[in-house]
Order: structure tokens, then C-alpha cells, then sequence
């Protein structure tokens, strides 16, 4: 469990790692000293000053806005040189200075940004890494005859998700679709093959109807969303396989959930959801767990 748990959180930190600058623009285009750039939700008004960086993380030169139409704006580049695909941060202390905007056309923006980043909806799909440990216990007869069972195994999941996000720092996600787990193990012994009903195979699988709700605590709040959070899943079981005689499959079930993950901004309205979960079966008689990793894509409205 250890092993598959490191793996988890290796992933979780690739995934911190790899999301894009939070409060960042993007150069689309560049004529000489001019440059054209989607702003990606990032508030800047006519005379901001921004620091142009490479896709190393370099400052290459500074560029001034002279121009803001829509979610695009206009700047020269005042220092150091830029390419297409260069991020855009704001120099340190910067903000969008008051005379940028029109009262109107702030207020158009703040509602523009609190549409877009307000509800989000997308799909998602990934893989669970199961482990399980329980005695299995049957009689033959007047002998009881038990083994220490280890099952583990993957399997697949696939769900909709709905993002609302309820302020910066916090998002609620409701989900629901296909959850399965699928795990197996060999008994210690032939002699022991009554526990798991006469096979030397034990088999626990079950195919869940998951619904689902997150709490996720915003830590950016840029276009790219860096989170960590805590979730609930109920469970209903459409169809199981369970041959350990003395565990009962149950219809139903739960889940408890926690994890992290990012929401990598994909142009203007499109994101990729990426997630990493530990998630803690409360089985009767059963120490049951799984690792999850699910990636999707997402459309911001």
C-alpha cells in the first residue's frame, strides 16, 4: 500500500509542477515590439507593466498594455524581447491601474470573470489501484479452516463532473457515473481453497453507480486551479462477484475521499481536470483502500 500511495503522491507533485503560472496571461502573437495576449482572466488596465517570462520560468523583457479589447489586449514590449507562448505575469506590486477602465467597461470585466469562473462541467475518467486484506473463515464439517487473504488489483471509473465554485479559495464538485473494483488473491494454501468456496482463485468484484460531492480548497486562483479537498461517495451496486465465504458483498457502500489535483485552463472556456485520491472503504470485517487517478476534460460556463 505504501508503494502505491508514493506513486500517488509523486504524481500529485508532477501535477503541481507542471500547471501553468496562476494570475498569468499568454503572448499569442508578436510583430516586432508589439505583442497580442490573451489576458485568461488575468485583470490588467491600459499602462500595467508585465514581466515576460519563457517556458522555463525566465524573465526575458517587460511589456506594457496600451491597448485591452474583450479578453485580449495589446502591448509593447518595452524590454528584453518575447515569443509566441510566453507567459505574462504582473511586475511586483502592479495592479490594473484606475484610469485603465471605464467604470463601465470594470464592471463588464468583473462580471465577464465572475460568469466564466463561476460553474464548470466536464468529464472524467481514470483508474483505481485496489488493495484489500481480510481472514477468511469457513468450517468443513467440524473443522474451521482460514486464511490471510491480500487481494488487490485495478480497475476502471468513468463520471460527469459539475464544478461550482463558490468563491476563490472554494469549489464544491458534484459527480456521479461508473465506479468498479476489482481485486484478487491466491490462497496461502490448496488445503485452504474452502474459504473462497472450493477455489484457489478469491475474487472480490463489484460495479458501483457512484454519486458523489467534494470540497476543494482553491490554493491559486488563476486560470490554472491548484486544489486540495476532502469527499464523500455513496455507492449502489449493479453487479458483484464475491466467492470469500464468510465477507458479505453488501448492495450498497461508501466512500471517503481525499486527494488533490489541478484544473489546467485550455483557451478561453476549456480545462483539464486532473486528480489524485486515497479512497478508505468502511467494509465490515474488510481493510479495503484504493488509489485513484482520473484526468478529463472540462468546459467553464
Amino acid at each position: 500500500m505504501s508503494k502505491l500511495w508514493l506513486r500517488g503522491l509523486g504524481l500529485a507533485l508532477l501535477i503541481l509542477l507542471a500547471a501553468d503560472f496562476a494570475d498569468a496571461a499568454r503572448v499569442a502573437q508578436v510583430k516586432g515590439k508589439r505583442a497580442m495576449i490573451e489576458l485568461e482572466g488575468l485583470s490588467v488596465g491600459i499602462g500595467t507593466e508585465l514581466w515576460l517570462m519563457s517556458p522555463q520560468g525566465k524573465r526575458t523583457g517587460v511589456l506594457r498594455v496600451s491597448s485591452i479589447k474583450g479578453d485580449r489586449a495589446i502591448g509593447q514590449i518595452t524590454r528584453g524581447g518575447a515569443k509566441s507562448g510566453f507567459t505574462l505575469i504582473l511586475k511586483s506590486g502592479q495592479s490594473a491601474p484606475s484610469g485603465g477602465f471605464s467604470d463601465a467597461s470594470r464592471s463588464n470585466e468583473r462580471d465577464l470573470l465572475r460568469r466564466r469562473y463561476k460553474q464548470g462541467f466536464g468529464i472524467l475518467g481514470g483508474m483505481a489501484m485496489s488493495n484489500a486484506t481480510i481472514t477468511a473463515r469457513t468450517r468443513v464439517n467440524t473443522t474451521v479452516v482460514e486464511d490471510s487473504l491480500a487481494l488487490k488489483g485495478n480497475s476502471f471509473n468513468f463520471k460527469a463532473i459539475y464544478d461550482y465554485h463558490m468563491s476563490a479559495g472554494f469549489t464544491v464538485r458534484a459527480a456521479g457515473g461508473l465506479e468498479t473494483l476489482n481485486t484478487t488473491a491466491s490462497v496461502s494454501d490448496p488445503s485452504k481453497a474452502p474459504v473462497c468456496s472450493n477455489s484457489t482463485s478469491c475474487t472480490l468484484a463489484l460495479n458501483y453507480l457512484s454519486a458523489e460531492v467534494a470540497a476543494q480548497f482553491n490554493l491559486t486562483s488563476g486560470p490554472t486551479r491548484i486544489w486540495a479537498g476532502a469527499g464523500y461517495a455513496f455507492l449502489m451496486a449493479m453487479s458483484k462477484s464475491n466467492n470469500i465465504s464468510n465477507l458479505e458483498a453488501t448492495s450498497t457502500n461508501q466512500v471517503i475521499l481525499l486527494g488533490g489535483g489541478a484544473d489546467i485552463a485550455v483557451g478561453q472556456k476549456g480545462y483539464i481536470p486532473l486528480v489524485v485520491e486515497y479512497g478508505l472503504f468502511p467494509f465490515a470485517g474488510i481493510n479495503l483502500n484504493a488509489i485513484y487517478l482520473r484526468a478529463g476534460y472540462g468546459w467553464k460556463f
